[in-house]
């Protein structure tokens, strides 16, 4: 990762109405930018443990309803203003509703700044988490928010 080409993404992100910057997982040394980010005051967090959490104190019959609506107070009442989010891969459980997390997050990022780590690929204006015709399978519009992609071998980004 070139720092100065994810301080230029960042400040471009930060100027969106949304700020958030999606960074798919794939092909890139997240440790190297949780490291970066973090020592520039972000702080981290770990959504699936959040979530997690959440739904232990949610009755089992009404966790797909309520999970969302839950995770959503839970994040709008974090007290920061630079946000690293992990681990989202439970988001798009069936059993839970399959939650959107580039809508919830984009929304969440309106005046705050986001990164959003994707654990799938990112084509165009299209997010795309596990294969189709899996059960988890699903595909988001990315057109609205900012999306960081390093090509390893020739060490070039794209938006």
């Amino acid at each position: 990762m070139d720092p100065n080409k994810f301080d230029e993404y960042l400040l471009e992100a930060a100027q969106n109405h949304f700020k958030l910057l999606v960074v798919p997982e794939e092909g890139i040394d997240k440790e190297e930018i949780i490291a970066f980010l973090q020592a520039r005051g972000w702080q981290m967090y770990s959504v699936t443990k959040e979530f997690l959490r959440i739904l232990e104190k949610i009755p089992k019959k009404k966790r797909r309803l309520r999970g969302s609506i839950e995770l959503k107070k839970w994040l709008y009442n974090l007290k920061r203003d630079k946000f690293l989010f992990d681990n989202i891969d439970v988001l798009f459980s069936r059993e839970l509703g399959k939650i959107d997390p580039i809508r919830m997050f984009k929304y969440f990022s309106r005046d705050r700044k986001s990164v959003l780590f994707f654990p799938g690929r990112i084509r165009g204006h299209r997010a795309e988490y596990s294969l189709e015709g899996k059960p988890d399978h699903m595909v988001m519009d990315v057109s609205e928010v900012l999306c960081y992609v390093e090509d390893r071998k020739e060490g070039k980004r794209r938006a």
